[in-house]
């Protein structure tokens, strides 16, 4: 199990960009050259590897550490690095899930935030039925070489991998990223997909 829904993480280190959203289940590679987030980087190799990616807007409200994150983020897990001659790191973060965050004191360079996992609320059975086959069909055209997807997985879970194939805008990812509801957000991540 990746944390218990609702259980507060305390002082995760926290890793922001400017309008990006990791999607549960989907892998982004990182290239880490910034002094605070080499020492980020250092630090979580040498413990569970997670950390929470917010998304920032640089036009919108500046905290004293720097520009303010939105309420959602994604819990992230290291799962492949690469140290480079010079300091550097490359890293590949797994989306796990959505977490509500707030931030708090670091007594690093980088910054911290504590983080509270969010679940999606359930979907309605029929509505599962319907979208499961749909979704399916749609990762399977464009995901890279076919990807096959094994087991039981959740109506959320496949709207999500789908959202994370698609070539969506910082619009379109903030609007569906902190939407709670499966069904609604497979319905826009397949209305998306026969858009483009």
């Amino acid at each position: 199990m990746i944390a218990e829904t609702g259980k507060l993480m305390r002082g995760l280190p926290l890793f922001t960009l400017p309008d990006f959203f990791l999607f549960p289940g989907a892998v982004a590679p990182l290239h880490i050259f910034e002094p605070r987030y080499r020492q980020m980087v250092a630090d979580l190799l040498d413990t569970s590897g997670r950390l929470v990616l917010a998304s920032v807007s640089l036009v919108d409200e500046q905290s004293r550490r720097g520009p303010a994150q939105k309420p959602l983020g994604a819990l992230g897990e290291i799962v492949h690095h690469e140290t480079l001659a010079d300091g550097r790191y490359l890293i590949w973060v797994l989306g796990l899930g959505r977490v509500e965050l707030q931030e708090v004191a670091s007594d690093r360079l980088y910054r911290k935030t504590d983080a509270q996992l969010i679940a999606d609320h359930e979907p309605d059975a029929e509505a599962a039925d319907r979208l499961v086959p749909r979704l399916l069909a749609a990762i399977q055209t464009r995901a890279p070489r076919g990807q096959l997807l094994h087991g039981e997985l959740s109506l959320g879970l496949l709207a999500d991998i789908l959202l994370n194939v698609l070539p969506l805008d910082a619009r379109r990812a903030a609007a569906v990223f902190g939407e709670r509801c499966p069904v609604a957000r497979a319905q826009r991540a397949l209305g998306w997909h026969e858009d483009c």
